[in-house]
């Protein structure tokens, strides 16, 4: 794989907030699929889930010190600055029309949503965009994958995913791990401690901004 043909790996997300659950699957799926960088993107107004515990400022603030810590990480704020719901297609167009119609991009999801793509607003699109990365998370509900064409996109064929642009669904071979955004938030509103479950930069950026104070609000 050439310099210039190394995928664009992105990752979407209300990140409220990242943890070391969206580290260590990210970066060992980018990893196994030969990625050196990744782009958090984080979103605005999700459509499909609620509104986000903490501002967007704030949310950026975590990620931005999260890639001034490790430079593996980069992070995009152009859902954030429309200030209007974030749908990943129009993200994707954007990008596709930036980087060309050869280079691999890698959107990078968590296994509860795979079973509900084929409801993501132009789902079939979003496939001629990119490639779909689907991480493991230990709440997936295991809902069967009925829709024919998700069915036939899928494949464990990496190199098609490093070589092809885009229309691949790969399931990334990883260990799931056991934390969630809501737990944290849980653990904040319990006067739990979720220092080890959550990166330095973003631990103490919490920490002074004394965020998710009595919020119990699902991801």
């Amino acid at each position: 794989m050439t310099e210039s043909a190394q995928p664009i790996a992105i990752f979407g997300g209300t990140f409220d907030p990242l943890h070391i659950g969206h580290i260590s699957l990210s970066s060992r799926a980018c990893k196994w699929l030969g990625v050196t960088k990744l782009s958090l993107i984080p979103c605005h107004i999700p459509p499909h889930k609620g509104t986000p515990s903490v501002s967007a400022e704030h949310r950026v603030n975590m990620l931005a010190g999260l890639a001034n810590e490790n430079p593996f990480f980069s992070v995009d704020t152009r859902e954030i600055n429309k200030h209007a719901p974030s749908y990943t297609v129009e993200t994707l167009r954007e990008i596709r029309h930036e980087v060309g119609n050869s280079i691999p991009i890698l959107l990078l999801i968590g296994g509860d949503s795979i079973a509900q793509f084929h409801t993501w607003y132009c789902w079939q699109e979003i496939l001629t965009l990119c490639h779909v990365i689907v991480l493991p998370r230990f709440q997936d509900t295991h809902e069967p994958i009925t829709e024919q064409n998700i069915i036939q996109a899928i494949t464990t064929d990496v190199t098609q995913i490093q070589s092809l642009p885009a229309g691949k669904i790969c399931f990334a071979p990883l260990s799931k791990v056991t934390i969630s955004s809501t737990q944290i938030r849980d653990m904040r509103a319990n006067g739990l401690d979720a220092k080890s479950y959550l990166p330095p930069a973003i631990f103490n950026y919490i920490e002074k901004h004394q965020l998710y104070p009595n919020l119990t609000v699902s991801d």
